[in-house]
């Protein structure tokens, strides 16, 4: 085993209540000229805006990257800001976004990362990677990954394989020598099993393993991924 992939959201992250006032006071605070969106109009483009989004998630499994969005809210609205769109997207999510480690991933990633495993991030979103950059600097884990793959620069999302392939490629690692670990039973598993990876679903719900696709390993908690017998026999080696 040479790899280890995570998914993001709920496998090594918690996303707390979203602040949407705080995002839209970002937004709002950078239009040029100052006051020259109607918070009204706003709120009901934004809304339809996300809606589409989520259709098209949903029944195409597509992804949109926000980028668009903070381009189609100047043209629509005919108004500029004062710093760039990406820039603009890094402060609304910084701003919006309330996000923890989860209890292990800090201490799991820094365990592999001296065992001499390449990590890599594999998340469904609509933030480019910049953004995800600075989400996880913030929270001191992005400095542990070798590759990073975002859907928002990809197009399709988990579980297409498409994925699976652009980080297995940018690590040079085959599927066999590859692990996967994440909380969505068919994102991740479903996903990661149809490229060829083993599979660890995140499960601390303790559900039912569907019959459709078995994990490899069924875990309640990240730090139990340091017991398995691909990871010992590495460390064991190391040492």
């Amino acid at each position: 085993m040479q790899a280890i992939l995570f998914d993001r959201g709920e496998t090594l992250v918690h996303f707390g209540e979203t602040n949407y006032e705080a995002g839209q006071n970002v937004i709002l605070s950078s239009v040029r000229p100052i006051n020259a969106l109607d918070l009204a109009a706003f709120d009901r483009f934004e809304d339809e805006f996300f809606e589409k989004i989520e259709f098209y998630r949903r029944h195409a499994n597509l992804e949109c990257n926000l980028l668009h969005y903070y381009e189609l809210l100047s043209r629509y609205f005919g108004v500029q800001f004062d710093k760039s769109h990406e820039e603009l997207c890094r402060q609304y999510h910084l701003a919006a976004e309330n996000i923890s480690p989860l209890p292990g991933a800090q201490k799991v990633l820094a365990a592999l990362k001296r065992a001499g495993f390449l990590l890599g991030l594999v998340t469904n979103t609509s933030l480019p990677h910049s953004v995800i950059k600075a989400e996880f600097d913030r929270l001191s884990l992005y400095d542990y990954f070798d590759t990073v793959v975002c859907s928002s620069e990809i197009v399709f999302r988990k579980p297409d394989r498409a994925m699976f392939d652009v980080a297995l490629r940018a690590l040079n690692v085959p599927p066999s020598e590859a692990m996967f670990v994440g909380d969505d039973y068919r994102a991740d598993i479903v996903g990661a099993k149809q490229v060829g990876l083993k599979a660890v679903w995140l499960n601390p719900q303790r559900l039912k393993i569907p019959d459709e696709v078995k994990p490899d390993y069924d875990i309640a908690g990240l730090e139990e991924i340091l017991s398995f017998s691909e990871i010992t026999v590495k460390s064991n080696l190391l040492k």
